[in-house]
């Protein structure tokens, strides 16, 4: 139990600097794949590209939620636990998943050279 609360920490801390070093990589115009974040090899841009994809996929679902109001809540089914899960959700979040693919795509091309 406790080394299943160790990865879920060291996964949301993963999810939550990634863009930042990101964000730090673009502005400095620091190649990671040449100069990787403390020479290691495996910190390299697509490591950090796709923690920023799964954090941009989380904060884009839930703007994309709000959007989709004119859907009702009662669209949707059970999931195996009997759990409630509206289609809005299932939307939001394919749809937040490909807008944050494209924004790190763009942010790679660009960029990220």
């Amino acid at each position: 139990m406790l080394l299943l609360k160790i990865g879920a920490v060291i996964i949301l801390v993963f999810v939550y600097l990634s863009p930042l070093v990101i964000s730090y990589a673009v502005y400095t115009e620091r190649n990671l794949d040449r100069h990787p974040i403390l020479g290691v090899k495996f910190l390299s841009k697509y490591t950090f590209l796709t923690g920023t994809v799964i954090a941009l996929t989380i904060f884009f679902s839930g703007g994309f939620e709000r959007l989709l109001f004119f859907i009702p809540n009662d669209w949707g089914n059970f999931d195996e636990l009997g759990d409630w899960t509206s289609t809005k959700q299932y939307i939001s979040i394919i749809a937040g998943f490909f807008l944050s693919l494209w924004v790190c795509d763009k942010i790679d091309k660009n960029k990220l050279k």
